[in-house]
């Protein structure tokens, strides 16, 4: 079987940051969220179906984007994504095994109070 450039995915879109939420105060300080970067990923865009929309709705989740980048097994639903400067919870992770490459598709909501950065 032949390999052609249409079977590969393309990320053009723009960068992702992807943060850990960890405690940032210094030793023996109060604890104190903040954010590690663990890294930063191509991606591009995806469209947020109405189906998928509507189910968040009901589990009381509002779903504002959705960005495919590529796979990274620590990426998980408890990171931060951060694109142009706006940050976004990951409620949701989907990995796609079956695209060259490996990808997964992140679904994002916005987060009601930002990080500091």
């Amino acid at each position: 079987m032949s390999v052609t450039s249409k079977d590969f995915l393309s990320f053009n879109d723009g960068t992702c940051d992807i943060y850990t939420v960890s405690n940032t105060a210094e030793k023996g300080d109060m604890p104190v969220e903040g954010l590690i970067l663990k890294y930063t990923l191509r991606f591009r865009w995806h469209t947020v179906g109405m189906s998928r929309f509507y189910e968040a709705l009901q589990a009381q989740v509002r779903i504002t984007n959705a960005v495919e980048v590529p796979l990274r097994e620590d990426v998980n639903p408890q990171d931060v994504a951060v694109i142009n400067g706006r940050q976004y919870r990951i409620t949701q992770k989907q990995e796609r095994r079956d695209t060259r490459p490996a990808s997964m598709l992140l679904t994002l909501s916005d987060i009601e109070e930002a990080f500091e950065l």
